[in-house]
């Protein structure tokens, strides 16, 4: 039997190893990279209105009138997050991770899709005190006194990740292929 003694093939193992090592750390940070972008991006999309160049349906006159509709739209660009991980590897972003409750997942799968909710007395009370403190020749005064025959109202279905992805997906996988190849130069990215 013969028998050959390679010197130094410990070593050349161990370097290979660690370049393997070297070439997984700088794909996962291209990717996360990449990640924190698309997260500012799409919070930025969300608080305009428009993820994705796609406007949302018009505010109703009721919402422009009482304002809240930017305020739910600033939380609900809070609630996003991007999440990486190695094994196995997969990237999502949106209302994901650990630090994002099921409450704000449930808020924004409910927004995404649209809802109807039942009109209780006491807000019908509440539309007639805002629609009796406008003006009588308000246009949009009649929004606010509801029929008694009205009993749903209904919120139209405001999609924000599915236009946002397809709108952005072109430009993730170049972003991510520059970065790594930067991080691979020795580059901080």
């Amino acid at each position: 039997m013969l028998s050959a003694t390679v010197k130094g093939a410990n070593k050349l193992r161990r370097e290979l190893q660690k370049g393997e090592k070297r070439v997984n750390k700088a794909f996962t940070a291209s990717v996360k990279v990449e990640g924190f972008r698309l997260m500012r991006q799409f919070q930025k999309e969300i608080r305009a209105g428009n993820p994705g160049g796609r406007r949302f349906t018009a505010i109703s006159i009721v919402g422009r009138k009482v304002k809240r509709s930017r305020k739910v739209l600033n939380k609900m660009a809070l609630g996003i997050r991007y999440q990486v991980t190695d094994r196995p590897f997969s990237f999502r972003f949106g209302w994901v991770g650990p630090r994002v409750s099921k409450s704000w997942k449930r808020l924004a799968e409910i927004h995404q899709e649209g809802f109807e909710r039942e009109v209780t007395e006491k807000q019908r009370r509440w539309f007639r005190r805002w629609g009796s403190s406008l003006s009588e020749r308000s246009r949009m005064r009649r929004a606010f006194f509801l029929r008694q025959t009205t009993t749903k109202i209904k919120t139209p279905a405001r999609p924000m990740r599915g236009p946002f992805w397809k709108a952005h997906q072109d430009e993730v996988f170049p972003n991510v292929r520059r970065n790594f190849r930067r991080k691979m130069a020795g580059e901080r990215i």
